[in-house]
Formats: C-alpha cells, structure tokens, sequence
C-alpha cells in the first residue's frame, strides 16, 4: 500500500510540472492565447503533491 502512495505522489509532482510548463508556454508564446488554467492545475496539483506526501509520512511515522 505505501507503494501505491508513493507513486500517486509521483503521478500528482509530473502532472504538476507539465501543467506549469504548459501554462508558461501559453504565456510566453506569440501565436497561442493565454490560457490561465493549467497555471491553476499546477498549483492544485502541486498541493495534492503536499497533501499525499504528508500524509504518507505521518501515516510511516511511529
């Protein structure tokens, strides 16, 4: 089970990158519109990152 949590973890830091990546290309680029909302997925998906890893290591703490 405490391999599970840690790969959602994982899933929830990649999708947290990508989205920020995205959402500074929609930015930065001439041709795309701007596009805030995977700028807000990143940060919920950066937060779900917190969530799930807190509270995997509180659940592993003794």
């Amino acid at each position: 089970m405490n391999k599970l949590a840690y790969i959602l973890e994982i899933i929830w830091l990649i999708l947290s990158v990508l989205c920020l990546g995205i959402g500074v290309y929609t930015i930065i680029s001439p041709k795309a519109e701007t596009n805030f909302i995977f700028l807000l997925l990143s940060i919920i998906s950066f937060l779900m990152y917190r969530v799930r890893r807190g509270r995997r290591l509180k659940k592993s703490a003794p």
